[in-house]
């Protein structure tokens, strides 16, 4: 053979080889959310186009890797909000069992709690949530315990595990940033909105009567506390007046100063990947 056929024939293989490794990309998605799997699409893109013929193989092994990772926190991250409902009220359920098989098994509380910690704790910990029981007073595991047969808890619980994580995932990959989704991506953005919703229509459906018999619904009792936004940022405010106030009395002079995180904390930095890509709840810790 020679040489020209020789190297036609090698660009033959790797061609097969680059349309196989590209086939299997959509295997390696699987259990990822749509819009996280359009951003892992756009960088298999890029990252398949490099030069040399490692180029398709190497984006693959990225993805596989982004992928694993997630899946590792074993949370339903490609579930929306009703089916985190579902599984919320199915976890609720679980932990309920594990509570009325070990009653009625024991008749010692004190024996049954540590045995019901380790049920709960199991059962949390398939569902991505990680509990920490360290230094808990017998009280506070009392308390753990009613929260872990309720499915309202879990609920939260998940829907902030998975917008955290799925949020995460896009600032890892460059979906959030100056020139991108500023501050969150318009998915999650929408999931909150579509969320908060939610929230209004069942804060208008319920009421509250208080002793001199009058009635309001718990959405516009909302709308004149601090859960208003609007009423929150005038309470700041005043408040932020009243310490300057406070300060020129004294002869001292008011700052307002906003602290930021160095540069290794943020996704855009070259020191982001090094220092093992750290997450938003990462920089609030720091500060």
């Amino acid at each position: 053979m020679s040489a020209a056929a020789q190297s036609r024939w090698h660009q033959q293989i790797y061609a097969q080889q680059a349309r196989q490794e590209a086939a299997n990309v959509e295997k390696l998605l699987i259990g990822m959310p749509d819009q996280l799997k359009h951003s892992l699409r756009s960088k298999w893109r890029k990252l398949s186009k490099a030069a040399g013929l490692a180029a398709v193989p190497n984006a693959n092994d990225f993805v596989r890797k982004f992928a694993n990772k997630l899946r590792a926190t074993l949370l339903p991250i490609e579930c929306d909000d009703i089916e985190l409902g579902d599984i919320a009220r199915k976890a609720a359920e679980q932990c309920g069992d594990v509570v009325s098989k070990a009653k009625a098994g024991r008749k010692d509380d004190s024996l049954l709690r540590p045995y019901f910690m380790l049920e709960a704790v199991n059962i949390a910990a398939d569902h991505g949530l990680e509990l920490d029981l360290s230094g808990m007073e017998p009280e506070q595991f009392e308390a753990m315990t009613k929260r872990l047969c309720d499915p309202t808890w879990w609920r939260g619980r998940l829907k902030r595990a998975v917008t955290f994580t799925v949020e995460h995932a896009h600032i890892r990959l460059g979906d959030v940033g100056k020139h991108q989704d500023a501050y969150v991506t318009a998915a999650t953005a929408l999931r909150i909105r579509i969320r908060n919703e939610n929230n209004k229509k069942a804060l208008q459906k319920a009421e509250a009567t208080n002793e001199k018999g009058f009635t309001a619904t718990l959405e516009e009792l909302s709308r004149r506390g601090v859960s208003n936004p609007a009423i929150r940022r005038t309470e700041l405010m005043v408040r932020v007046r009243g310490m300057e106030e406070l300060a020129t009395e004294l002869g001292m002079p008011g700052f307002f100063v906003t602290l930021t995180a160095p540069s290794k904390y943020h996704a855009c930095s070259k020191k982001y990947k090094a220092f093992g890509e750290p997450s938003p709840r990462d920089t609030h810790q720091y500060s």
